[in-house]
């Protein structure tokens, strides 16, 4: 999977080519608490998790790469309307029930992932682009946050420290 620097290298190359793309932007919902009650060790299995099976999901046409802590982005060769069809499915795929093995433990999580997705405007800067999917992630994933926390434990991507078995 590419990273951060690779991913802007490619950005920056779709928007010279000036062709139609979309950029969808994939948020872990309260990854956090995973590093907080966890440890970085059991969270960096998570985000290894998540991108295994992001990737799987892509196109060899699109791109996929890691932005930065639990972000991925991914470059899409279609409309927006599929883009957003598919970022939905993605990320109940990449999402849900998680076993995690860590020095011969294993942690079971449900992990969900919000996402914002955005076409490409011509003379458009990646910078704005990827303001507007930022800003569409965060719409998204305040606008289904009430009802999650209305129905779940504050402890949304994982069970209590005594489910480490």
């Amino acid at each position: 999977m590419a990273n951060r620097r690779q991913g802007e290298r490619l950005l920056a190359k779709r928007i010279r080519a000036g062709s139609p793309f979309c950029l969808l932007l994939f948020d872990l919902d309260k990854f956090k608490v995973v590093n907080d009650q966890y440890g970085h060790k059991w969270g960096d299995n998570v985000l290894v998790t998540f991108a295994r099976r992001l990737r799987e999901q892509v196109r060899t046409c699109d791109t996929v790469f890691r932005w930065g802590g639990d972000e991925f982005m991914v470059i899409f060769e279609c409309g927006l309307e599929e883009a957003s069809s598919r970022a939905c499915l993605m990320s109940e795929q990449a999402g849900g029930a998680y076993d995690v093995a860590f020095n011969g433990r294993s942690l079971k999580l449900e992990v969900r992932a919000s996402w914002g997705a955005v076409e490409y405007q011509a003379g458009e800067t990646s910078e704005h682009l990827f303001a507007r999917a930022d800003a569409a992630m965060y719409a998204r994933k305040r606008g289904r946050g009430g009802r999650q926390e209305a129905n779940t434990s504050a402890a949304t991507i994982g069970p209590p420290p005594a489910a480490i078995q």
